[in-house]
């Protein structure tokens, strides 16, 4: 199926990561952004689970936004001992104007 000339249809996508960084980042991103800790678990793809750090996870909305571009939100969470990120990204893309790339049209989370 295809879209009429000259319109665009929206390309939902998410992304999910867990992302070894330094600890000089993880102590940043503790300092810069002050998570709190959470009972939440991320809600990450099934075969990402086994990744998740072992130990309690921090998160805040300022961290959330430290990893939002854009209209493309995320829910971020840090494991300050292991010194990983843990993202879950969501956003709605379409296609530019003139085809010169994607441009996001998603409200902001």
């Amino acid at each position: 199926m295809t879209a009429p000339l000259g319109r665009t249809r929206p390309v939902h996508l998410r992304i999910d990561a867990v992302v070894e960084v330094t600890p000089a980042q993880a102590d940043e991103l503790r300092r810069d952004y002050a998570p709190k800790s959470t009972d939440a678990a991320p809600d990450v793809i099934a075969g990402l689970r086994d990744s998740l750090p072992d130990e309690p996870l921090l998160t805040s909305a300022e961290l959330n936004g430290a990893f939002t571009e854009g209209r493309f939100g995320a829910t971020a969470y840090l494991a300050p001992a292991s010194h990983c990120v843990v993202l879950v990204a969501l956003g709605e893309w379409t296609r530019g104007d003139r085809g010169s790339g994607y441009r996001s049209t998603s409200p902001r989370m």
